[in-house]
């Protein structure tokens, strides 16, 4: 598995993927073998945390995955290269006559370096959440078990680690499913929205997705959501699912009783009877 994620991220490959670096001069060993034990490390930590294999994934969605892996790299062997800062961005060199670049500028290529990692992994769980075969591995039902399956919903709650959110998304998820829309549709529309492309999703979809998203930001702003707030986060959710024959049956089937008004008929007659 490994060895397919990386044999194709050679010099031309990292070039490609960061083209406005000159990464070494005439006669300098090759960025790709400085890169090598980098390149090899950042994708085992891309295997165990995210991905568990990668022989499932077409050829687009691999190059995601291994254009993750060079920025990841590149980062993290930026400290042990030798930098120097020239006209055209900054090189690789070994040379003691061309004067190194300044620390704040190299952290600045770091971070930079990572954030772009950042934005690409964000862009490969999104794919990786349309292959059957990611979502019933274990690294995919870890990061499925929730409507806020992308490590980029920790900035939008305002948590401070994606271990974190998950476990209130889950909670916050248990709550809406036992008292509002019952734990059949919750996992129906969860299941959905997570092997789904986004433009394929309904607005129901994303609508108990807001209801959760907006319960975890709460709880992380120290405002723990209570039943009533709760209550006004899903109301368009309920709206929404009885347009909708077959979630409405299944809504009904569980919770209906708890909310329809149609239940009760007064059939006395007097207008001051209630």
């Amino acid at each position: 598995m490994l060895k397919m994620l990386t044999d194709s991220i050679d010099l031309d490959f990292i070039r490609k993927t960061i083209p406005n670096i000159l990464f070494e001069v005439d006669g300098e060993t090759p960025i790709s073998e400085k890169l090598a034990p980098f390149i090899a490390d950042a994708s085992e930590r891309l295997l165990a945390d995210y991905l568990a294999s990668d022989d499932f994934l077409n050829q687009a969605d691999r190059t995601i995955a291994q254009k993750y892996v060079v920025y990841t790299a590149f980062a993290d062997a930026v400290p042990s290269l030798d930098i120097v800062a020239t006209p055209t961005g900054f090189g690789v060199v070994s040379t003691e006559t061309v004067a190194p670049a300044s620390k704040d500028r190299v952290e600045r290529l770091i971070d930079s370096l990572r954030k772009r990692a950042e934005s690409i992994l964000e862009i490969l769980i999104e794919r990786l959440r349309t292959y059957p075969q990611w979502r019933s591995s274990e690294r995919g039902a870890y990061f499925c078990s929730t409507f806020l399956s992308n490590p980029r919903d920790v900035v939008a709650t305002g948590a401070d680690s994606y271990e974190n959110m998950r476990s209130e998304a889950l909670q916050a998820e248990s709550f809406i499913a036992r008292h509002f829309i019952g734990a059949n549709l919750m996992k129906m529309l969860r299941n959905e929205y997570n092997a789904r492309d986004s433009f394929m999703l309904l607005e129901l979809h994303e609508a108990v997705r807001s209801a959760v998203l907006e319960s975890v930001r709460l709880t992380f702003k120290n405002c723990i959501p209570n039943h009533n707030a709760i209550w006004r986060l899903i109301q368009p959710a309920l709206h929404l699912l009885r347009n909708d024959a077959k979630y409405c049956r299944l809504w009904q089937e569980e919770m209906g009783i708890l909310y329809d008004n149609l239940q009760f008929k007064n059939d006395v007659k007097g207008s001051f009877y209630f």
